[in-house]
């Protein structure tokens, strides 16, 4: 364990091999031009790869973080399936955030869910295969204070919020 309470020592202070950041995700999507055209206005993303079968975004200095690879024939999933439950991606600021938001809005997207979790506050919104994509900012500013807010708060009783 660090020296700071409540935050654990990384894998490689273990002695351990993990991986140095996480790189990307991937959709398979029978609505390919749709998935492209609302990840690049959602992350003000833009194409690093354009083909038929697949595409390469990133909203960064990554050569990509999110890929679409086009298969026509897939159904719908069902809201009774197991797999990811959403995606988050964390803002600057509550400025950004914010700015985010109305950006979005004026643009028709909405989220359906605000919500201050206590650690983060969130906007969750959903792209066109009904992915859930959580957009949000870190209430605290270190780990240290997230744990002393932990240690004292009905988290454990309510994790959502």
């Amino acid at each position: 364990m660090s020296d700071s309470v409540g935050v654990p020592d990384t894998a490689r202070q273990r002695g351990k091999i993990a991986p140095v950041k996480f790189a990307h995700v991937a959709y398979k999507t029978s609505r390919f031009n749709e998935m492209i055209e609302w990840y690049k206005l959602e992350l003000e993303a833009e194409a690093m790869i354009e083909t038929p079968m697949a595409t390469f975004l990133s909203y960064d200095n990554e050569h990509h973080r999110i890929a679409f690879v086009n298969l026509p024939d897939l159904a719908d999933k069902s809201g009774q399936t197991a797999g990811v439950e959403h995606c988050a991606f964390t803002y600057a600021s509550i400025d950004d955030l914010f700015a985010t938001y109305t950006r979005l809005k004026n643009a028709g997207i909405e989220p359906y869910w605000t919500i201050n979790h206590g650690p983060t506050l969130s906007m969750y919104y959903q792209d066109p295969d009904k992915n859930q994509i959580e957009l949000q900012i870190d209430i605290f500013d270190s780990n240290e204070s997230f744990n002393e807010w932990f240690e004292q708060s009905d988290f454990a009783t309510n994790p959502i919020g």
